[in-house]
């Protein structure tokens, strides 16, 4: 039976029609209002403004670029990055504003923009000019095109940029007021839409009262009563119907939901009785397309299979671990072995009969199969004579290494014995033990019954791991056997050689007793002596060999002091080379930063220029001879690594902190990306694993070109993913940390060149990138170091991966021999505070102070001389540590000193342990300089009394911050 709702009930739904689209019009109408507003807004007055904003830039950059092409004349990015913007973007960003201006109303504005446009258009073909005059290196050194070239830049180009820039930021005010006076009307019709949205809710609010009131009592009272039935059956209760059904719609949702309850019933005991096991049960589905009783019915044929499987899977891996459990007992003989495995197998597999038959060598090296163990055979197999390589089944199954199976074999021969009597009806099959690239021999079974899929499946799997145990054990017997024999061939030649000696001197005692018998007896003699005399060949040649032996032994030792003694020699052939490029590097980086500091104000901004690029070229060989001397440490061994426990979120957000801003002066796209399975603290080198990152991150944005893409991603390697790498191959979790770049990529014939010292892809006088060949060399050796690999995969064209693996494990927290001289520096110079807290006038306890300089490089004493004496210190000069002794004797005023450790007649250690035995001079400040930058001499500083140490080329700030670390020290000692 079927009811109809209540006419009331469609008049009710009729207002609230009626109130909803006198709704949707008001607001359609506000709507499309403030639509029409938003579109010009986003659509012209915001891309107009970041459009102009953008010509700001390109008229700045421009400038930029044409100034850098004219003075510095290996600029060549620059010069490329000037013709892209004006041949690629100016043109696709003047195509944007044309098409905006368009849609200005003012046609002032417009016009303004085109004589921009025109300004700018005259600015590049001032920048052509000085193009075409500035083409090679030859021309830069021509001082007429040179001065043509700057002049027109001085005169022409900086000028118009200038007025190029007022105008843009004047047009750029005015759009940006039309903006926001755009967006002033916006909110006033989201602000009328608002009014009229209130007072159409309050009507509605009084409609929807009065609608509750009367859809509650019609319906809403029965609909509850269901509800708790419906509820009941939520908490998994199938409640029985007690309400009374109504004649209406909610009656027919009564009806409905009585006969879902008894439908549930029949389901949920049909899903008791497959949660309970029993799969056999019955289940008619309560129409054709009842999709609960039918998944229910195909999950309990799934869940059968699934039991059925899993009882195979199981009894498989028991038979294993079983069988393996025999093998992994040390077996004294082959027969022993063969004997435990039969026995096990025809136990667990449930057949009746098994046999192992090997391949034997005898004389004449012809092979023959032998029976070496058994289970339940009759008489006659046992006594079986040894058979051919391709005789019967079994020589065929050894000499084709093929697995054979037959079911039902009827054979008089064959049969399965019992005390009652005997079966000649089985099933037979034959598996090939293969093993040392040879079959050994051959595994047989016989079983009254058929063998199933899965025993046989056992079996065949099983056959891999006997054999290689039975080759194992024959391996071991044979060198056992080959052993004792030759030990018995040394024991019998040691008694034949004594007793030749004995009869040998037996011989010479009853000489004179013989005489009558000399014939005789010489000829005895003569076939002693010759067997004397092979006996002393064979002991000879056994002496000689053992010469030989211990020749090669010393060869190989006097090679490996050697190889020690050149590693020493090239550790201090680098030591002595550095000091040698670092003492002048020093003066050019100290001199050059002083210059471009310009504190008096009287160079001009190209002299200020040019000497930021002969600071920033120091720093770059201070790279290269750091590469060379990394290099040379990894080769020597003598690398030490200083194990510390470190977070991985602060190295992700160096290297972020380090090259945003490198990659977006190129226009890369730089991203790093820390996944969430990867470990919030690892056990590493952090100063070596930076250095390996930060060398893959500077090459991936080197060799990527504008609007690329660079991606640090640091996670977890996929689980057995490297389980044939040596490295890694007991490890569960593998660290990965990868450099991905869209770059020029590697070709696949060059991937494993990078990785070589000095060598490069492009190894051309002509190539297009520079650099020493060293940093993939250095970043993968440290990798080893640390425990793990670097990695390649590159597309020529597409791009590059560096991937740095290391071991997921925690290593041992560990320190190097030097960490504890580190911590001793950190807290005695307290140099970060000093940069911190002098902002405004760093270096003020500087000022007054008297320091002695003991250097025998007068490029040094000037360059340090003159960057002191710029704060004030008054600067005394010795020449070498005997001079620099003397002087703090005739001046006892000096606060602090500065001594270089290679000089002549007395070095800088010397002259400290001389200045540290005066009792006058114990506590006075003695700061050791270097040009050698190997690990153990700043050691040797200290040791030799140095307060600090610091190493050439030195850094103002540093310096600057140690002196009034130190000075500041000693006066609160004094007070």
């Amino acid at each position: 039976m079927k009811y109809n709702l209540d006419k009331k009930l469609y008049l009710v739904f009729i207002a609230l029609v009626i109130i909803a689209i006198t709704n949707a019009v008001v607001i359609t109408y506000n709507t499309e209002k403030s639509n029409r507003i938003s579109i010009e807004i986003t659509e012209v007055t915001s891309p107009t403004v970041t459009s102009l904003a953008e010509m700001e830039n390109v008229v700045a950059r421009s400038r930029m670029y044409i100034t850098n092409w004219v003075y510095v004349s290996a600029g060549q990015s620059d010069k490329e990055n000037l013709l892209r913007l004006n041949t690629i973007e100016y043109p696709r960003l003047k195509i944007r504003l044309s098409k905006l201006s368009a849609s200005w109303n003012n046609p002032d504005h417009s016009s303004q923009l085109r004589e921009i446009f025109a300004q700018y258009d005259k600015i590049i073909s001032y920048e052509q000019q000085i193009s075409r005059q500035l083409v090679t290196q030859e021309d830069y050194l021509d001082p007429l095109k040179k001065y043509a070239a700057e002049e027109i830049l001085q005169s022409n180009i900086i000028p118009s940029s200038r007025s190029l820039a007022a105008n843009l930021e004047k047009l750029t005010r005015i759009k940006y007021n039309e903006s926001e006076f755009r967006h002033h009307d916006m909110q006033m019709a989201f602000f009328i839409m608002k009014a009229v949205l209130i007072n159409l809710a309050i009507f509605i609010i009084l409609a929807v009262l009065f609608m509750t009131y009367y859809v509650t009592n019609k319906f809403l009272k029965p609909v509850m009563r269901v509800r708790e039935n419906i509820l009941q059956m939520g908490r998994g209760e199938l409640p029985r119907m007690s309400l009374s059904i109504p004649r209406n719609t909610v009656g027919e949702m009564a009806i409905a939901l009585r006969s879902l309850i008894n439908s549930l019933k029949r389901t949920s005991s049909f899903a008791n009785e497959i949660g309970k096991g029993n799969f056999t049960s019955h289940f008619q589905p309560l129409s054709e397309d009842d999709v609960l009783g039918k998944s229910l019915i195909e999950m309990r044929e799934k869940l059968r299979t699934a039991n059925e499987e899993d009882a195979i899977r199981n009894w498989t891996a028991e038979g294993l671990a079983t069988v393996t459990s025999i093998l992994q007992k040390n077996a004294n003989t082959i027969v022993e072995l063969t004997d435990a495995i039969t026995e096990t197998l025809v136990n667990y597999v449930g057949v009746n009969q098994a046999a192992i038959f090997l391949v034997e060598q005898e004389d004449g090296n012809e092979k023959k199969i032998g029976l070496s163990s058994q289970y339940a055979l009759n008489g006659k197999l046992r006594k079986a004579s040894p058979s051919e390589l391709g005789e019967g089944l079994i020589g065929q199954a050894i000499l084709s290494n093929k697995k054979t199976y037959i079911s039902s074999l009827k054979d008089p021969y064959f049969t399965i014995n019992s005390g009652l009597g005997a079966s000649k009806s089985c099933s037979v099959a034959i598996f090939p033990l293969f093993a040392g690239g040879t079959v050994l021999g051959a595994l047989e079974i016989a079983s009254l019954s058929e063998l199933s899929e899965v025993k046989l499946k056992f079996l065949e799997n099983i056959s891999e791991p006997i054999a290689m145990n039975i080759f194992t054990v024959r391996s071991n017997l044979t060198t056992k056997n080959l052993l004792s024999d030759s030990i018995k061939q040394a024991d019998e030649l040691t008694a034949q050689k004594q007793e030749m000696r004995w009869a040998n001197e037996e011989l010479v005692s009853k000489s004179e007793l013989l005489e009558k018998s000399q014939v005789e007896l010489e000829r005895q003699q003569d076939e002693l002596k010759k067997a004397y005399d092979d006996l002393e060949m064979k002991a000879q040649l056994l002496e000689e060999q053992n010469l030989i032996v211990e020749d090669a032994r010393q060869s190989l030792s006097f090679k490996a002091q050697q190889l020690e003694q050149s590693n020493k020699y090239k550790s201090a052939f680098l030591a002595n080379m550095s000091h040698e490029l670092r003492t002048p590097l020093n003066s050019v980086m100290i001199l050059a930063r002083i210059l471009a500091e310009n504190k008096k104000g009287n160079l001009s901004d190209k002299q200020v220029e040019h000497a930021n690029v002969i600071h920033k070229s120091g720093n770059d060989l201070l790279m290269i001879i750091n590469d060379i001397l990394d290099f040379s440490k990894i080769e020597a061994g003598k690398i030490e690594l200083n194990m510390q426990e470190m977070r991985s979120y602060d190295v992700a957000d160096n290297m972020k902190n380090m090259f945003t801003e490198i990659a977006a002066e190129k226009s890369i796209d730089f991203s790093v990306k820390l996944a969430d399975d990867f470990p919030d603290k690892i056990t590493t080198d952090r100063m070596r694993l930076e250095q390996v990152i930060k060398n893959l991150v500077s090459n991936a944005i080197k060799f990527t070109h504008g609007k690329g893409k660079v991606v640090l991603s640091m996670e977890m390697a996929a689980p057995g993913s490297l389980k044939e790498h040596d490295a890694f191959r007991n490890e569960d979790k593998v660290m990965a940390i990868s450099v991905t770049d869209t770059g020029i990529g590697i070709p696949e014939d060059k991937q494993k060149l990078v990785f070589e010292a000095f060598k490069q892809v492009d190894g051309s006088n002509s190539r297009k990138y520079g650099g020493t060949g060293l940093g993939l060399t250095i970043s993968r050796e440290l990798c080893v170091l640390l425990g793990g690999d670097l990695t390649l995969q590159s597309v020529e064209g597409s791009g590059s991966t560096f991937t740095i693996h290391l071991p997921g494990t925690p290593a041992p927290v560990q320190k190097s021999r030097s960490a504890a001289p580190e911590k001793k520096e950190a807290a005695g110079s307290s140099v970060p505070a000093l940069i911190n807290e002098g902002a405004g006038n760093p270096h003020p306890g500087l000022a007054g102070k008297t320091i002695l300089i003991a250097d025998d490089d007068m490029r040094n004493i000037y360059s340090l001389s003159v960057m002191l004496e710029t704060e004030g210190m008054h600067v005394v000069v010795a020449n070498n540590g005997l001079e620099a002794l003397n002087k703090l004797e005739e001046q006892p005023g000096v606060d602090i000193v500065l001594m270089d450790i290679m000089m002549p007649e007395m070095d800088g250690y010397d002259a400290i342990r001389a200045a540290r035995e005066n009792p006058k001079l114990k506590a006075l400040p003695i700061i050791a300089i270097t040009a050698k930058a190997m690990k153990e001499d700043r050691q040797k500083c200290l040791d030799a009394g140095a307060s600090d140490y610091l190493s050439k080329p030195i850094r103002s700030e540093i310096l600057f911050a140690t002196l009034a670390s130190w000075i500041g020290k000693k006066e609160t000692s004094a007070k």
